[in-house]
């Protein structure tokens, strides 16, 4: 296969970028990893504000798997999403930057519904996805990714799956955010990840004790869904290098549409981020004075929202 100079600079310029350390900085006494800094597209619309560590994932696993995505699948990528989601737009525009064909799965509404009122769906249209309804009546993951896969045996597509693949792409997926670690500051005595599929905070715990942080305490902060312990400690068995690893998990019920607005000297995600410190705070989980906390953020998709 021929392979256009084009993507080879874009392969250099995003593998380069990727392993880019985001700042951390200190706001109000709290320590902040800024990985909402992490803004690789160049351009001045809305679609290259999208940022954060899922935006890095993606972007290390399509240069991973371009060979594949191309040769194998018809140079077409996919996924299955919530109309609310960031996942589709974050991955309709990495698709976009290699010129891979894209298809977003949605179920429970219609396409011409979604396109209109959703804005992570609207985005994608716009991205030039293709917009399919996998399911009229649900919209579980565990439903959609089904109907993906029989649609993938129809028409060949690299599946990406919700928080963005591992299984095969550890480098990729895992150590592209683990490398992030390496700038926390020594000071630091107690690390807290907002928590959605698990796989960042999972890629955070091997990046500590990858790079030997002398952190004492190690917290997942879930505000909604259902328990992703069992996913992490089953990322966290296949890592190459066993370590014993020890975290704290805490789990809220937070109503994942209703957004929460908050400003800690900078805005949060008004999803993930928000509700992950408000819980950090209002639930006691850290002594701010005895403790030096860093709150890492994942990134920030407001933009992705009305």
């Amino acid at each position: 296969m021929i392979v256009s100079p084009k993507i080879d600079e874009k392969i250099a310029h995003y593998n380069k970028k990727i392993y880019e350390l985001t700042p951390v900085e200190k706001h109000k006494g709290i320590y902040f990893k800024r990985d909402d800094y992490f803004v690789p597209f160049q351009g001045n619309n809305k679609y290259d504000l999208l940022n954060g560590g899922k935006v890095r994932q993606c972007l290390s696993l399509f240069i991973q798997k371009q060979k594949e995505i191309k040769n194998k699948f018809n140079n077409t990528v996919s996924t299955a999403t919530s109309i609310h989601s960031p996942q589709g737009t974050i991955i309709s525009r990495v698709a976009k930057e290699f010129n891979f064909k894209s298809v977003i799965g949605i179920g429970n509404t219609t396409v011409e519904s979604a396109v209109k009122k959703c804005l992570p769906i609207t985005m994608c249209a716009d991205l030039g996805s293709e917009i399919v309804l996998l399911s009229d009546t649900q919209a579980f993951n565990t439903v959609l990714y089904s109907k993906l896969k029989q649609l993938s045996e129809e028409i060949p597509m690299f599946i990406v799956m919700f928080g963005v693949n591992f299984s095969d792409c550890r480098e990729s997926i895992i150590d592209s955010v683990a490398y992030q670690v390496k700038n926390i500051p020594d000071c630091i005595d107690t690390l807290v990840v907002p928590v959605g599929s698990g796989i960042s905070f999972a890629s955070v715990v091997v990046g500590i004790y990858t790079y030997k942080k002398k952190i004492k305490r190690i917290i997942a902060v879930q505000p909604f869904g259902y328990d992703r312990k069992n996913t992490i400690r089953n990322i966290l068995s296949k890592n190459p290098k066993r370590f014993f690893y020890n975290f704290e998990y805490y789990i809220s019920n937070y109503a994942y549409h209703k957004k929460l607005n908050l400003n800690v000297g900078f805005d949060l995600d008004n999803i993930y981020e928000s509700k992950g410190f408000e819980m950090m705070i209002n639930d006691n989980i850290i002594n701010e004075k005895k403790e030096n906390v860093c709150y890492w953020i994942v990134g920030n998709n407001n933009i992705t929202r009305h």
